[in-house]
């Protein structure tokens, strides 16, 4: 189905004829009325029309004036070769779905920002340094929603118009990449993909001088320093031979190593005794470490989702963001009480086994220990 220009598409032209300029990518082209509008701009050089509908494209391709042009099929950016656009357009399907079968012209899925915020996930890697974004969207499709996509892909936007329409508003936002991303990408770091959400921190997946690593930085509505502490307690840890290698660490961001393997809680729903046993020397193992260098983790109580085991049985210890510097760590005891939760030992024994190694915490007491916790 060709969508037809209407209020939406008038007044995202407005601003194409406005700032439209050097390599230019009209996603979801439509009846291409961006790409010819940006074709006629002096300031472009290219145009690429994209759209998933392949109806669209033989329109396009017959209708659509201007040497500058080309039109290819793609499902957003699948079938795009990795080139980057100064320019990138887009006036997305915004509406919720409202039947089974989906209008793809029109429905940009249940909730109506789906296809944006698939949209805006990948088009960093498309998107020159100093590029831009012109995104249109309507009050139907959940302002917020777009907004933190926004703000999780590390872009900063600026509202350039908003048009009331009967039931609706309609806005066009002018979106680049942050200082921030922008610092990320000059360290060396590419491919920059959102992988999760912390408590303190936004984790971002990519490569740093061809190997892959984690970005982690701080959310901008946490008052934490955690990329800045991270970066601090890798330095600490990595110099004991523990955690991830730490690549560069930053005022607002860290870059370490990714480790792949299952988390630990994964792992134990499964493992067997021997493989538990071999699991749990190791925690103990890098908590002694931590508890000699005067390092609390605070996550031995229960380490399942900041532990990560390697295809071969290794364990390594992640997210450091809470580490801090204490007289009398407590790691190894509060692994014990992990321990008892595995069945390792006994909740009544823990005070009798762990007091000595609480009085003095040497190597000759936490051998005993692991001697009485069967390790």
């Amino acid at each position: 189905m060709i969508y037809p220009p209407r209020e939406d598409s008038l007044l995202l032209q407005k601003w194409v004829r406005k700032l439209a300029q050097g390599s230019v990518l009209d996603m979801g082209t439509g009846s291409g009325i961006q790409a010819e509008t940006a074709s006629f701009c002096t300031r472009v050089k290219s145009v690429l029309a994209v759209d998933v509908d392949p109806e669209v494209i033989a329109h396009c391709k017959r209708n659509v004036a201007g040497k500058k042009i080309r039109c290819a099929q793609s499902d957003l950016f699948n079938k795009i070769p990795k080139s980057q656009f100064t320019t990138i357009i887009f006036n997305p399907p915004y509406l919720p779905q409202e039947l089974q079968e989906r209008d793809i012209a029109l429905e940009g899925g249940k909730h109506g920002y789906e296809t944006t915020v698939r949209f805006l996930e990948q088009a960093n890697h498309f998107l020159k340094t100093d590029g831009q974004i012109l995104l249109l969207f309507s009050s139907l499709t959940n302002k917020k929603r777009v907004e933190d996509a926004i703000a999780q892909q590390l872009f900063v936007f600026k509202e350039l118009e908003r048009l009331h329409i009967f039931f609706e508003d309609l806005y066009v936002y002018h979106i680049t990449k942050s200082p921030l991303l922008k610092r990320i990408e000059k360290a060396g770091v590419k491919g920059l993909a959102y992988l999760a959400r912390g408590k303190r921190s936004w984790v971002y997946k990519g490569t740093h001088r061809g190997k892959e690593c984690v970005v982690k930085v701080r959310r901008p509505d946490s008052e934490a320093k955690a990329a800045v502490q991270e970066g601090r307690m890798l330095k600490a840890v990595n110099r004991l031979s523990l955690g991830p290698r730490l690549f560069i660490a930053a005022k607002d961001f860290a870059v370490y190593t990714l480790i792949k393997g299952e988390h630990l809680e994964d792992v134990l729903e499964h493992a067997g005794k021997e493989v538990k046993r071999k699991l749990f020397r190791q925690l103990f193992a890098q908590a002694f470490t931590l508890d000699q260098a005067g390092l609390a983790k605070e996550e031995m109580l229960r380490p399942l989702r900041n532990a990560i085991v390697t295809p071969r049985n290794r364990i390594v210890l992640i997210d450091f963001e809470r580490t801090h510097r204490v007289k009398k760590p407590k790691n190894v005891a509060q692994l014990c009480t992990f321990a008892a939760r595995h069945g390792l030992v006994k909740f009544k024994d823990l005070a009798v086994l762990v007091t000595p190694y609480k009085r003095e915490p040497n190597r000759k007491n936490f051998l005993k220990l692991l001697q009485c916790i069967n390790l």
